[in-house]
Parts: structure tokens; C-alpha cells; sequence
């Protein structure tokens, strides 16, 4: 949360302080871990009272919350941080956030992954083949139109037990898949034959 500045009186804190104290220092470590999470508790508490502010807030300041997600080693601080998010979403028009949140609690039970379409345009992504699969299974696609948000879900990982998968990852497998079983299918076939003419000339 590099935007937040101010003063902190701790008494625990030595006068003398250094680059090594402050990167190295317990103490230190735990008053940026209480700031932090205070501050992200306030952040989702602003987001439920008024989310319209909310928005504003995070279009200016959410490439810092972004930057919380891919630098920290922290899953927990990084599903803390995630809830702060907001992405534009198949479900929603155009211009409309949401969180990570809502999409899960409108997502079928049985889906485990939180599906979302890079591109360059909310147009684009809704005219990607990606897209078209899921759209067809009526399951809700998040977009994301910036190099950043691609980097921050891919990092993100894991969010409440929901893995997030991108689209163009997810194709690209199945039809990995789909190709490894049309070789094995035709393998199989090839025994097949192979084995009956082997028998048709043992007769």
C-alpha cells in the first residue's frame, strides 16, 4: 500500500534507524502487518457502504493493490488484497466493476475457477472464440484490459478455494487434451488392425 503515508509513534522503535533495520526489524514487520490489514478492513468496509466512491478510489489507486498482489509471498495477504479488486465482467454492462466476491457467489457451485479473457477492448473480448465456449455454458467471464490485471490474477492464484484460469490457457489445454486422445484412439486402431492381420495370417 504504497500510496498510504504517515506517522506512526511506537515507542519500541530505536532513534538510530537504518535500510537493514527497517527491512530486517520484527517490530517493524509488525506494525506494517497491523497498518495493513486495518487498512484493507477499512478499504472493504468504504467498498460495501458506498461502492460508487469505492470505484473511484480504485481506478486511481488500484495499480497499488495490484502491486501488493505480485510482490508479496503471502497467499493469505494476497487473498486479503484480492477482495479489494474490481474487473468488468460478461454479466455486467459495460463500465460496471466487480469483485471477486460477487463472482463467486453467483458462480455455479460445481465451478471451481474464476475464469478471465485478456483483451483490448470489452468488444474484443466479448468476440474472442475463448469467450464464445463459456458464453454458450452461461458462465460468467471476467475481463481484464491491461497487462497488469493479467499478472495479478495469474499470481493471485487461488481465491477461496477458486483457482483463477485464464481462457486462452484454458483452449489451449483441452485442445491438448483432445489432441493427445485422437492419438491415442488411432494407436488403439492401428493395434487393432495390426493384430488382425497378424491373426488372419497365422490361419
Amino acid at each position: 500500500l504504497m500510496f498510504l503515508h504517515g506517522v506512526v509513534d511506537c515507542e519500541d522503535i530505536p532513534l538510530n534507524l537504518s535500510r537493514e533495520l527497517l527491512q530486517e526489524s520484527v517490530v517493524i514487520g509488525k506494525i506494517k502487518h497491523v497498518i495493513t490489514g486495518k487498512m484493507i478492513s477499512y478499504l472493504n468496509r468504504q467498498a460495501k457502504r458506498d461502492p460508487a466512491k469505492y470505484e473511484e478510489f480504485y481506478r486511481e489507486f488500484g495499480r497499488f493493490l495490484r502491486i501488493g498482489i505480485v510482490t508479496t509471498e503471502s497467499q493469505t495477504e494476497k487473498e486479503d488484497l484480492g477482495k479489494l479488486l474490481r474487473f468488468e465482467s460478461s454479466k455486467e454492462e459495460k463500465g460496471t466493476l466487480v469483485s471477486l466476491d460477487q463472482y463467486i457467489a453467483r458462480a455455479p457451485d460445481e465451478q471451481k475457477h474464476v475464469y478471465y479473457l485478456s483483451a483490448p477492448s470489452r468488444d474484443m473480448a466479448m468476440e474472442s472464440p475463448y469467450y464464445e465456449t463459456l458464453q454458450q455454458n452461461d458462465l460468467e467471464v471476467l475481463f481484464t484490459y491491461n497487462k497488469e490485471d493479467d499478472v495479478v490474477l495469474f499470481k493471485l492464484e487461488n481465491y477461496k478455494d477458486r483457482s483463477s484460469v485464464r481462457l486462452k490457457q484454458l483452449m489451449l489445454n483441452q485442445l491438448i487434451v483432445i489432441n493427445q486422445s485422437n492419438q491415442d484412439t488411432r494407436r488403439w486402431r492401428n493395434r487393432r488392425e495390426t493384430d488382425w492381420l497378424l491373426g488372419s495370417e497365422t490361419h
